[in-house]
């Protein structure tokens, strides 16, 4: 949920070595996900991340770019990892399948 969340975010925002992230099926909502998403305005090593959000279709779209925006960085800055996800999936995932979850 989202205490969870707030908690993975916290990590995140001082993480120096964790390069991909699962997330699913943990009932996110939007504010956990928003705590998500600033974090990774800090965090410079996550190349994957994999999260659904339960609520708020409207803002949803816009933190998915950003969250796209800030692993994107991260790939560009030459880390090594594993297989990342393809640039924009996830807001291109939820802009193309309102009915996602």
């Amino acid at each position: 949920g989202d205490a969870g969340a707030v908690s993975v975010a916290q990590m995140l925002y001082r993480n120096t070595r964790l390069q991909e992230l699962g997330l699913l099926n943990n009932a996110i909502s939007l504010v956990g996900a928003e705590a998500i998403e600033k974090a990774l305005h800090h965090n410079r090593v996550l190349k994957r991340l994999d999260l659904v959000v339960h609520n708020d279709l409207q803002h949803l779209a816009s933190m998915a770019r950003s969250i796209d925006s800030a692993i994107t960085r991260n790939l560009e800055a030459g880390m090594q990892g594993g297989d990342p996800m393809p640039v924009g999936a996830l807001s291109e995932a939820i802009a193309g399948t309102p009915d996602f979850w």
